[in-house]
């Protein structure tokens, strides 16, 4: 979890993979460390691996919100400080927009609506016909956390 390319590489397959694994099994996908957050954490920027994981992220149907902070933070168990935690949030809704990837933003005490908006977006997107694929597809959550790599499962060529 250090940002260098190799490990970004490694987050980005796992996280991957454990989508890939879901679709078509399960209705919604929620998870706190999406795949493309590895784009977010990358110290050593690539302009290949930028375009595969964008392009990865856009074939795939997604809910993309953002759970704004609260006022305590629990700094037991993570690898950032609330301010680096801070500037991580603000880099991570400075790439969506930057990106063009519509996202809501939640707080904990609106969850209940969330959830409801993530029902009636799933709802909508199976009443207008798409495929099967697409309708059963990913809905992620763009949250802030990390997660740990493995070896790339997806196929897809990421290297430099």
């Amino acid at each position: 979890l250090d940002g260098s390319y190799e490990h970004q590489r490694c987050v980005y397959e796992e996280q991957d993979r454990r989508v890939q694994r879901l679709i078509g099994k399960v209705d919604v996908i929620v998870t706190d460390s999406p795949a493309i957050l590895s784009l977010i954490y990358a110290k050593e920027p690539s302009v290949k691996f930028h375009d595969v994981v964008l392009d990865r992220f856009n074939r795939q149907q997604n809910f993309n919100l953002f759970i704004n902070r609260g006022k305590e933070y629990q700094q037991a168990g993570r690898i950032h400080t609330l301010q680096e935690s801070m500037k991580i949030d603000t880099a991570i809704k400075g790439f969506l927009r930057e990106n063009d990837i519509y996202y809501g933003s939640y707080y904990h005490q609106t969850l209940d609506v969330l959830v409801d908006n993530i029902v009636k977006h799933l709802h909508n997107v199976r009443s207008v016909g798409l495929d099967e694929t697409l309708a059963d597809a990913v809905y992620k959550a763009t949250a802030v956390n990390a997660s740990k790599g493995e070896i790339n499962k997806s196929g897809v060529d990421i290297d430099k």
